[in-house]
């Protein structure tokens, strides 16, 4: 535990939490204002949205759970992922989508050219595809 005003205290994950939701809350205004929006008002006008449940989202003094991170995404032309992870995840999401991409096109090989690629991959360091 560690000490967060006087007299009180709270656990690291809720220092940890905290943080995490003024990140997100700091992508989340960043998408805002470069998707053309000079402020909350005028997002929420044009989508509908609760002001005040939009701008506690936007200070970080409430998160936000999926179904709005995808709304948000959604209207600001944004990852899902990195609204709420930040701009690491998404390098992360696009190698998993290459991983996925040559995973597909492993699948149409025979095997005989299968061998030949689990050779290529093991010569350059990786494990075996069979084990």
């Amino acid at each position: 535990m560690c000490p967060c005003s006087a007299g009180t205290y709270c656990t690291m994950s809720s220092i940890r939490e905290k943080n995490e939701r003024k990140q997100r809350a700091l992508r989340l205004r960043e998408a805002r204002k470069a998707a053309g929006y000079k402020g909350p008002k005028d997002v929420c006008t044009k989508f509908g949205w609760n002001i005040d449940t939009y701008k506690a989202h936007e200070q970080g003094r409430n998160g936000f759970g999926i179904a709005d991170a995808r709304n948000y995404a959604s209207a600001f032309d944004i990852s899902v992922t990195w609204l709420n992870f930040g701009p690491k995840t998404d390098a992360y999401a696009a190698q998993d989508e290459r991983i996925y991409d040559v995973a597909k096109k492993l699948q149409n090989l025979s095997d005989d050219d299968l061998a030949v690629v689990e050779k290529m991959i093991e010569r350059l360091g990786g494990k075996a595809l069979h084990a």
